[in-house]
């Protein structure tokens, strides 16, 4: 199960938590619990990053999926540092 959440990620698949618990038949708590897991082994780390309400919020942060959000958002990205083999 990590594993194939590490392949969401390393895909850039990953656009939100309920979209992700869907696709691996979890709860999105259980998605939460396993990219804090991930996050403490080394394998990702999270970057918080802003969304500046341009209104196109595909160019400024492809990972956002967050179309016309007209407000500032804090939007959590998680990035691979290793793969597990």
């Amino acid at each position: 199960m990590l594993g194939e959440l590490l392949k969401l990620i390393e895909n850039k698949r990953l656009t939100s938590i309920s979209k992700t618990a869907e696709l691996l038949m979890v709860t999105p708590e259980m998605v939460r619990t396993m990219l804090d897991d991930l996050q403490r082994m080394g394998f990702i780390r999270k970057i918080v990053t802003g969304c500046n309400s341009c209104g196109e919020c595909r160019k400024c942060s492809p990972v956002c999926g967050v179309v016309n959000c007209n407000e500032s958002k804090q939007i959590e990205v998680w990035e691979l540092i290793n793969k597990i083999d």
